[in-house]
């Protein structure tokens, strides 16, 4: 099977304003994103991440309270959080490309992202220790989340947290953790039980 890649979004912090993904949704609305995306630009900033494909895979819910979409405002405040680590604030120093974005129950989004975690946290391919080591004591929010992964690679692992057999793994491994991440954060989910 040949893994086909596409783009679905390049979000910024310069051109892309709170405006352009304000949808006054329902916050309340039980739905969930998990989305995967690439960071662009780091290596300009910080050589440590030169040749590297940073991947991240995050929660969002599909809207915050302030109506505007979940995945643009997780992403790129998560952008913003870099570019105010590593690029002196620049804004538009960095971008991100959207390249998984999966809205469901937000249980079954949740579930997806930890299987995702679970699976890799504290492998070689990893980025929290170079980040931690080259943050200045500044680590930005969601540094626990990102791999040195070949885009193919990590959506690869992204269509396997998919399955229903995964869905059962990772909402096990939230019953497990009492309802915490991986990295110890109390997660938001909607119940005590899992629709798939």
């Amino acid at each position: 099977m040949t893994l086909r890649l596409k783009k679905i979004a390049t979000i910024d912090t310069l051109e892309m304003k709170p405006r352009h993904y304000q949808e006054n949704g329902n916050p309340d609305n039980g739905q969930g994103y998990n989305y995967l995306w690439q960071l662009i630009g780091l290596e300009k900033y910080s050589p440590e991440f030169e040749g590297m494909s940073i991947i991240k895979d995050g929660y969002a819910k599909e809207f915050y309270s302030t109506g505007h979409n979940g995945l643009f405002q997780r992403v790129r405040t998560t952008v913003r959080e870099f570019e105010k680590t590593y690029c002196n604030g620049e804004f538009g120093a960095l971008k991100a490309e959207v390249y998984g974005n999966i809205c469901k129950d937000a249980n079954r989004s949740l579930a997806q992202e930890q299987y995702y975690h679970k699976r890799n946290q504290g492998k070689p391919f990893h980025l929290l220790p170079l980040i931690l080591k080259t943050s200045g004591g500044k680590a930005p929010a969601g540094k626990t989340e990102f791999y040195n992964l070949p885009l193919k690679s990590a959506m690869g692992k992204y269509y396997q947290s998919m399955t229903k057999k995964a869905i059962g793994e990772g909402w096990q491994d939230i019953v497990d953790q009492k309802f915490k991440g991986q990295s110890g954060w109390r997660l938001p989910v909607i119940s005590k039980e899992l629709k798939i």
